[in-house]
């Protein structure tokens, strides 16, 4: 855990590849998180889940964050107890705003994480990782005890069910992005009309559907141009294009540059 000001790119989309406790310390942030906007202001608290969309629209010169990260590995290990019920919650109120995180929650916030921030600075400590996931479970399920019969009651009446489906969408999405980029699929997945789905996402975001689509997959293609050694025509055959030269023309479209030269941009950093 850590406290400090951070410097958040505008428009920087980034797909999570960490899970993340974060408590705001000062400033505010404009960002979408799923393509959903979000507020971050003084006092709030926000959970990241690992492979979200997280974009910062803007962010005062004084955001200052204290937080608590862990690599997919040890979440997979910490979220094991978790039923998919807690998961749906995340997904729908990843952001709590200081209005319900009150300072005496905040506090014992503060203890719990520095508590888990000194455990495993400790290379020596046998049982630091089994400690570290302990707290980090005890933290997530007090936070899910104390906050979801607020928040759900505080929202029920206003989920409406075109939130309830672009919800769907996006979770769709993040998972089939890679093999599916036809809009109509996902319509069908919803039962739901190409057009009725087209206004519900151009309502949520102001984006088409397939802006939304096309975006997730480019981010899929840039991480494994960053972490594989993959060459394109197998990166074109994996992710169910119809050959090389398609797959290089896609990625130029919405990325700028070829998938060898992104490659090489990521590599030289």
């Amino acid at each position: 855990m850590t406290d400090e000001a951070v410097n958040m790119l505008p428009d920087n989309l980034i797909k999570t590849r960490l899970f993340g406790i974060f408590l705001i310390e000062k400033g505010t942030a404009h960002c979408e998180i799923d393509f959903r906007p979000h507020t971050l202001q003084e006092g709030g608290l926000l959970i990241l889940g690992d492979k979200w969309y997280f974009q910062c629209r803007e962010a005062s010169p004084d955001f200052t964050l204290s937080f608590l990260v862990m690599t997919p590995e040890v979440w997979l290990e910490t979220a094991a107890p978790f039923g998919h019920s807690f998961f749906s919650f995340l997904r729908r109120y990843p952001y709590t705003d200081g209005r319900l995180v009150t300072e005496e929650y905040r506090q014992e916030l503060h203890a719990v994480i520095r508590t888990a921030e000194r455990i495993c600075q400790n290379k020596r400590h046998s049982f630091r990782l089994q400690i570290f996931r302990n707290i980090t479970q005890n933290i997530l399920f007090d936070f899910y005890e104390r906050m979801k019969s607020r928040l759900i009651g505080r929202n029920a009446a206003n989920t409406t069910r075109q939130e309830k489906l672009f919800e769907d969408f996006i979770h769709l999405v993040s998972r089939n992005c890679t093999e599916c980029r036809d809009v109509a699929s996902y319509a069908d997945k919803l039962c739901i009309t190409t057009r009725y789905l087209s206004s519900i996402v151009r309502n949520m975001t102001g984006f088409h559907p397939k802006d939304i689509i096309n975006v997730h997959c480019v981010q899929e293609i840039k991480m494994l141009l960053s972490t594989t050694d993959r060459n394109i025509q197998e990166l074109a055959y994996m992710l169910h294009f119809p050959d090389q030269s398609y797959f290089a023309r896609y990625f130029r479209r919405y990325s700028g540059m070829s998938p060898e030269e992104y490659r090489k941009s990521v590599r030289k950093k």
